[in-house]
């Protein structure tokens, strides 16, 4: 893995390609973070139609997103599809339809243990903790150094983040970024959706990977995916009104209606509390199964 491969994954556009390997774009750029839990919808066509209000084109940004790369490594599919197998031994039966083989992974997840979830964590982390080159160089070093050029460069970008372990109002003081972010438009984009919901894409999407001959990236139980669901909304509804404050921040909330773009307090974050409450039913039923 090296710069060329891992931007591959992160834009589609030759033009911004061109301009990250050596050219400046010479606007006001803007940096967008992707927020929510798992599987909320960060990558959704309402998430892309809200990035496009700003004024930027969605193609033409570069979407820096740490799973994409861990998904494409090789070491981490087979492991991760190898492990798989380990714990679920009747995926090693060819016999079985895959409609039924989806479904039975499917229920599987619902019950997945503490235990199970820390081997698929395991392989995980491994990898992003791994040198991808001769170099030594690790997946998380080579993004902090292509989203510093990016911002060198002045290029329209995007990051994703759950907020769950940490509110990323650190973008404000890492040392790498402090030079370029407060020339930066800074949005964050928070699609919202039941937890229930949410969950239910969580299994899936893996599985999909799966069936197609791809990687399994799962790595919650239930219960702790409510609860990193919950946290990842407290943690929004707590920091946001203080970073609007002291920084020039603002936030677009997408849920069944368009939301305008925010730049100070607004009901929208107290609508939030709804989604909160309805989570905490979903923990109390997951809990007590």
């Amino acid at each position: 893995m090296n710069e060329a491969k891992m931007l591959n994954l992160f834009v589609k556009n030759k033009t911004i390609k061109k301009l990250f390997t050596g050219r400046s774009g010479g606007k006001k750029p803007v940096l967008v973070v992707k927020y929510g839990p798992p599987a909320s919808g960060k990558g959704s066509p309402p998430t892309r139609k809200a990035i496009e209000s700003l004024g930027v084109r969605y193609d033409k940004m570069i979407h820096f997103n740490v799973d994409d790369v861990i998904e494409s490594l090789e070491q981490f599919k087979g492991a991760s599809r190898q492990q798989l197998k380990t714990t679920f031994e009747y995926l090693t039966n060819n016999s079985l339809p895959p409609n039924k083989m989806m479904k039975k992974l499917e229920t599987n997840l619902n019950k997945i243990g503490k235990d199970q979830i820390d081997d698929f964590s395991k392989i995980y982390f491994n990898t992003r903790n791994t040198p991808i080159n001769n170099k030594g160089t690790k997946v998380g070093q080579l993004m902090d150094d292509m989203m510093s050029k990016a911002m060198v460069m002045g290029l329209d970008i995007s990051m994703e983040t759950t907020g769950s372990f940490s509110f990323p109002d650190w973008l404000f003081s890492d040392p790498k970024l402090q030079p370029y972010i407060d020339k930066y438009q800074v949005v964050f984009v928070f699609p919202t959706v039941k937890c229930s919901t949410a969950w239910r894409r969580y299994k899936r999407r893996p599985i999909e990977s799966y069936m197609r001959d791809g990687p399994f990236r799962f790595g919650s139980t239930k219960v702790g995916f409510a609860n990193q669901y919950i946290k990842s909304y407290k943690a929004f509804i707590k920091n946001m009104p203080n970073l609007m404050v002291e920084k020039d921040v603002s936030y677009i909330v997408i849920g069944k209606s368009p939301t305008a773009r925010i730049y100070n307090n607004s009901p929208a974050l107290g609508r939030l509390l709804d989604f909160v409450k309805d989570a905490k039913k979903f923990l109390k039923s997951a809990d007590s199964r």
